[in-house]
């Protein structure tokens, strides 16, 4: 799987990811050091309006995800749940163009 691995220093943590996606997918696992948590990240792309993001911390057994559909250019609907906080949501956005 070819894809791009980033390292981020900062306060003596060093975080290494790597990204791969294509058209339809992508995977980002991740793990900071030296506290050696990991974490991944899921996305998937069912059609080009419909997509699904997935999260989660296997230190924490944390986890978030968001269900993202658009209707056109002009609206889109976004639902999620996010287990820290224990909190879901939607949220929809409406597109105005004035000419």
């Amino acid at each position: 799987m070819n894809g791009l691995c980033t390292a981020q220093f900062s306060d003596e943590d060093l975080k290494l990811k790597y990204c791969y996606k294509d058209e339809a997918l992508s995977i980002i696992p991740s793990i900071s050091l030296p506290s050696n948590a990991l974490s991944f990240a899921f996305k998937r792309r069912f059609t080009p309006s419909n997509k699904l993001s997935y999260w989660y911390n296997f230190d924490t057994n944390n986890w978030s995800t968001v269900y993202k559909h658009t209707y056109g250019k002009d609206f889109k609907f976004k639902a999620g749940y996010d287990s820290e906080v224990r909190l879901g949501w939607a949220s929809l956005w409406v597109s105005i163009t004035i000419y």
